[in-house]
């Protein structure tokens, strides 16, 4: 995960970072689920 405030943000927000950001971190935690459900799955 590359550093980004937006993570702090959220958090003050009381919201994830899926559901505050809508650019590459939500994209980035999206993928990296998917990816861990196939795997665990």
């Amino acid at each position: 995960m590359p550093y980004n405030e937006n993570f702090t943000k959220a958090m003050t927000n009381a919201k994830t970072i899926v559901e505050f950001d809508n650019g590459e971190l939500k994209e980035i935690v999206t993928k990296s689920w998917e990816k861990i459900k196939t795997i665990i799955a």
